[in-house]
């Protein structure tokens, strides 16, 4: 035998200790091993998308705005609108929601089905209004949501924006992740951490601001105003768009194809009318935002009437429709997506 096939026979044993190796420690830390795709030969035969979500406390009751009850075993919520495209998009009929609170979703979608699970009970993507982070084994899909911070305030109060919260009490979720910005936000401000009773607190004037995510601050308000309907009015949204932030969809690494199909299902539903009418429907705000304060002469404002667009706006006021982003870039602080409008609400139609 030549010396050159020598080489090459050595190599491969090389390779395949190698490998058996890396699958066995693996194997030892619970990571499922990254095998060729067949995640979407999987999911058609499965007849159904496996998602894992954070499906509310205590489990099933609910995550609102992103996936929440409408009848028994029937859900709705942006996540779940979500994984309906993408279920329709590779060609089964059934989404199935698995449940785990939401810090143990990724180790949920890496680690192999629990022993007695169901057959085929192992999961195809984490979609539960998820921030992407760097996370080893998951691979992160284009977003399907932009949103930031926004600071809720008592309507009565003198807060406009975070400048004036400097001395003040202000509040913030249970979240290590968010701190940062929040103190960034507010870095003369006395911070509190809360899990619930905040927005009694804004409105007992025991805090001057409560600063939370924008999707779920609406959908808070929006529950806090059914069960104490005497409260409705008294809070209002004071600034959006505070941060930069985006929720996407996570598939394992060494699923392409499935993670091409999850982008595509994205990109097919943020261009259609469904994607618009569901930030809608679970995305606008219960509370007004701030008055529109300037230096100097009052800004030429424009009062949104319903069903209109920023586009629509764009074209009426300045004869060309693609001046939306302007329209967007002016007042990212006063509505928080340039497809959620309210009826009654103010546009600035110039640089502040």
């Amino acid at each position: 035998m030549s010396r050159s096939w020598k080489l090459i026979i050595v190599g491969m044993v090389g390779l395949f200790v190698t490998g058996s190796t890396l699958a066995v420690l693996l194997l030892a830390l619970g990571i499922r091993a990254m095998a060729p795709s067949d995640a979407l030969a999987r999911i058609r035969q499965h007849r159904e998308l496996q998602v894992w979500m954070d499906t509310g406390a205590p489990p099933w009751s609910g995550n609102p705005p992103m996936v929440f009850n409408i009848e028994s075993g029937k859900f709705d919520g942006l996540d779940w609108r979500l994984a309906k495209v993408i279920a329709a998009q590779i060609g089964v009929p059934e989404v199935r929601a698995l449940h785990r609170d939401y810090p143990d979703l990724v180790g949920a979608l890496l680690q192999p089905p629990a022993p007695g699970a169901p057959a085929g009970a192992e999961g195809d993507i984490l979609l539960s209004g998820y921030i992407p982070h760097e996370a080893p084994g998951v691979v992160w899909s284009d977003a399907y949501l932009e949103f930031g911070l926004c600071l809720i305030v008592a309507a009565d109060s003198p807060v406009r924006s975070v400048k004036d919260l400097a001395g003040r009490r202000v509040g913030m979720y249970e979240d290590d992740g968010a701190e940062q910005d929040v103190r960034r936000l507010a870095p003369q401000a006395s911070l509190q951490r809360f899990e619930q009773g905040y927005l009694e607190l804004l409105i007992a004037g025991e805090l001057d601001g409560f600063i939370y995510d924008y999707p779920f601050a609406v959908e808070e308000i929006r529950i806090h105003y059914e069960r104490f309907p005497q409260h409705r009015g008294r809070l209002r949204i004071a600034q959006y768009n505070l941060t930069d932030s985006q929720y996407a969809v996570g598939v394992r690494a060494g699923e392409p194809e499935l993670l091409a199909a999850v982008n595509r299902s994205i990109a097919v539903w943020r261009a259609s009318p469904d994607y618009a009418a569901a930030l809608r429907d679970l995305l606008v705000p219960p509370a007004a935002t701030a008055e529109i304060v300037a230096a100097g002469a009052a800004p030429d404002v424009h009062v949104i009437r319903g069903g209109e667009t920023l586009k629509g706006i764009a074209a009426l006021r300045f004869g060309d429709e693609g001046r939306w982003r302007d329209l967007w870039a002016w007042n990212r602080s006063r509505i928080p997506n340039p497809e959620v409008l309210v009826a009654g609400e103010r546009l600035v139609l110039q640089a502040p």
